[in-house]
Order: C-alpha cells, then structure tokens, then sequence
C-alpha cells in the first residue's frame, strides 16, 4: 500500500517545492525591483475618480397590460436621464477625467524599465527571462483599474392581478450611447430655460404705461365682442400672438380683451 502511494507523496512534494519556490522568487522580485517600486510611487501620485456601480438599473413597475405596452424604454430612458441630470452628469465627468487620466497613467508606465544586472540574476538565482516574468505578473497586479465606463440598465415589468402571467422587457445602454443622449436631454432643458427666460423677459415688459396706452388706443373695448369698461366688462391686454408661441410685448401685437373672450382665447393664434 505505502509503495501504491509513494508516487502520490513525491508528486505532493515536488508541487510544495515549486510553490516554495515561486513564492521565494516573488518576494525578491518585489524586493528588488526597480520597476515595481516605481509602479507603486507611480500609484500612490494617481487621484482616479471613484465610481461606485458600472451598471445603474432603473425599472418601471406597469400597472396595467395597457400601460406596459405603451411604455417606450427610449423615452424612459430619456425620462431618467432628465430627473437624474445632475447625477448623471457627475459621472459622466468622472468618467472622462478618469480616461484622460488613465490614459497619462498607462504612457508613464510604459516608460518604466525593467533593470536587473547578471550579477543581480546570478545572486537572486533567477534566469532574466523568468525574471522578467514574475515582474510582469507582479506589476501587472498592482496596476490600478479605474472605472472608465458605465452603463444603465432599463427593464419594464407587468404581472397580471392574479399572477399568472408577467411580461417584461429590457434594454441595456452603453457609455456612448449613454453619453449621447445625456447631451441630447441637457441641449433640450437649456433650450427650454432659455425660452423660459425670454418669456419672463417678455412678460416684465408689460409695463402699467404700455397698458394703459393700450387700453386708450383700443377706446376701452373689447376687440372681439366690443363690450365696455362702462357696461361692467373687466378689461385685459392680451397678446396677440402668446409669448408661449414667440409673441413679442409690443403694441403690434397688444390688444384689449374682455375677461371671458380672453378666457376663451386661451393661448389660441
């Protein structure tokens, strides 16, 4: 029986020696090596960005078939990145600082050379080829690994009242496309303050001297049904074409209303 197993244990032997000895020779590398010791000063200089998640997931709970069939995940998507706008906006810098970063960190490591003398070899009784090896394996483990994409998961999900029967659907998008449509949201929600902010501009401009100049230039009545201050009408001055639609605050484009034709009016032109 001993001699059945004997192959066994000089096999186990010889396996444990190996171990030993790579494991000796990856000390002395670490120990010695130029290159490692700069790769570690090279880290400790990297300010990387942290990101916590790669994968962001955003699921929409459908209360009803009718729903769930109507909800189109781009424009879900759209919806997310515009109520998460200034989150996803942080991590896409993030990421962008990261790649420019890393893309530093990579080309200043390449610059770092092996160097390793025969004397240094013959002591470390290491071959250069394996030398060379195990610094590969060794810098190579401690090479930072910043996050530099992300990208976000969207999935619709209905389950019938009683459960029997449950649909779903998925859509991943990736770092680009993310990023495109990122931009796209941000172009649109400073294209709608802008409008905004010529509205208010528009509106401010409606001073008690351009209405009441108004009012007189229209003798006080009302431009569609032509009843009077005089007969109990409540007088506005109405644009024309509404500011929502690009009307301009000038008399051109200024009119006297009674309160209910300008009611009925609405932003009509």
């Amino acid at each position: 029986m001993n001699f059945i197993l004997l192959p066994y244990v000089i096999l186990a032997i010889m396996i444990l020696l190996l171990v030993v000895v790579l494991k000796r020779n990856e000390l002395i590398v670490k120990a010695e090596s130029v290159r490692y010791r700069k790769t570690l000063c090279l880290n400790d200089e990297q300010d990387f960005h942290r990101i916590h998640a790669e994968c962001y997931k955003f699921t929409s709970q459908c209360h009803s078939k009718k729903s769930f069939d109507k909800l189109n995940l781009d424009d879900y998507m759209m919806y997310i990145i515009e109520n998460n706008e200034r989150n996803i906006s942080n991590i896409i810098k993030k990421v962008e600082d990261n790649n420019k970063k890393y893309n530093l960190y990579c080309s200043n490591l390449k610059e770092i050379k092996s160097v390793v003398t025969p004397k240094q070899l013959q002591e470390y009784k290491m071959t250069g080829r394996g030398f060379k090896r195990i610094e590969d394996k060794v810098c190579a483990n401690v090479k930072i690994q910043p996050r530099l994409k992300i990208h976000i998961f969207l999935s619709a999900k209905y389950v019938s009242p009683k459960g029997k029967n449950i649909y779903e659907k998925h859509r991943e998008y990736n770092y680009e496309k993310v990023k495109a449509l990122y931009y796209n949201v941000k172009k649109e929600i400073e294209t709608k303050e802008t409008f905004e902010e010529q509205k208010r501009k528009e509106r401010n401009k409606m001073t008690d001297s351009l209405r009441y100049d108004i009012l007189k230039r229209d003798n006080y009545r009302c431009q569609i049904c032509g009843v009077t201050a005089k007969e109990g009408a409540k007088l506005h001055v109405d644009h024309i074409k509404p500011i929502a639609k690009g009307g301009k605050t000038q008399p051109d484009n200024l009119q006297t209303l009674c309160d209910r034709c300008n009611l009925g009016k609405s932003d009509k032109f």
